[in-house]
């Protein structure tokens, strides 16, 4: 299909979610100019979120639908396999979204015995490279699933990612942390965040966009990259989604292959 067509979706999505799914954006006018300063030579980007809800991934998805350095590039993601099916696959296919299906433990909880834990993380892993390689976007939710509250790394997804990239030469790309957020929410346990939160207001705070190598010397390393990253979310998301930020010990990196692992506020 070609990707004017997704284009104009994309546009039609990014205006419609201003009602459906309403945000106060924090950042983006301070940012936008690096950002772009990073897009516009064909370099591509990780895009980093924090992820409680079934809402936050497609928040994101219609910021860069609506974010002029952002919209005219392609986005792969991972998705758990559960939650993949046709009409999730030709929804993603129209807005130019290769969704890459991934057994997580959930998965399995819900009776995919079949299936290994960890099955579609290498075509992902390949699908992210190729996808930098072309300079778009690689959105990712470094948490690992769900959950209540921001913690600390699982694993080194981030630096899989990097590390993969860079087997494959390729280190022109950004990356960007994103906190998303309830408005007004107190805890973020099931209860709180349940469904698909229609119509109820969220708040997302943009944060300063770096290329690979900065990231990775200001972090020590690239095994360190993410405990670097949650910290960047920690300053990004809300004070009841945040726990104490990481500690500093030293991890090590595991190995590629391993499958284990905007409209105004309201009055």
């Amino acid at each position: 299909m070609p990707f004017w067509i997704s284009l104009v979706l994309r546009k039609i999505v990014a205006l419609g979610s201003t009602v459906i799914f309403p945000c106060r954006i924090y950042g983006e006018e301070q940012y936008l100019a690096n950002i772009e300063q990073i897009l516009e030579k064909d370099n591509g980007m990780i895009v980093l979120l924090n992820h409680f809800s079934l809402r936050d991934a497609v928040q994101v998805f219609c910021w860069l639908f609506g974010n002029p350095a952002a919209n005219r590039r392609r986005i792969v993601a991972p998705v758990a396999y559960h939650q993949h099916g046709l009409i999730v696959d030709i929804i993603s296919s129209l807005l130019a979204i290769d969704l890459q299906p991934i057994v997580t433990a959930r998965t399995v909880q819900l009776g995919y015995g079949d299936k290994a834990r960890g099955a579609g993380m290498r075509d992902y892993l390949n699908a992210a490279t190729s996808t930098l390689d072309d300079g778009d976007i690689v959105l990712l939710a470094p948490q690992g699933g769900r959950k209540n509250r921001l913690g600390e790394p699982v694993g080194h997804p981030v630096g899989i990612i990097i590390t993969h990239a860079s087997r494959s030469q390729i280190h022109n790309f950004g990356i960007l942390c994103v906190g998303v957020g309830l408005k007004g929410a107190t805890d973020y346990d099931r209860k709180t965040v349940s469904g698909k939160l229609l119509f109820r207001w969220f708040e997302m705070r943009i944060g300063a966009p770096a290329s690979v190598e900065q990231v990775v010397e200001e972090a020590g390393g690239v095994d360190q990259v993410d405990t670097w990253v949650f910290e960047q979310l920690g300053e990004l998301v809300p004070p009841a989604y945040r726990d104490s930020l990481p500690g500093q010990a030293r991890l090590t990196l595991l190995d590629p292959m391993d499958p284990v692992k905007r409209e105004a506020e309201p009055q």
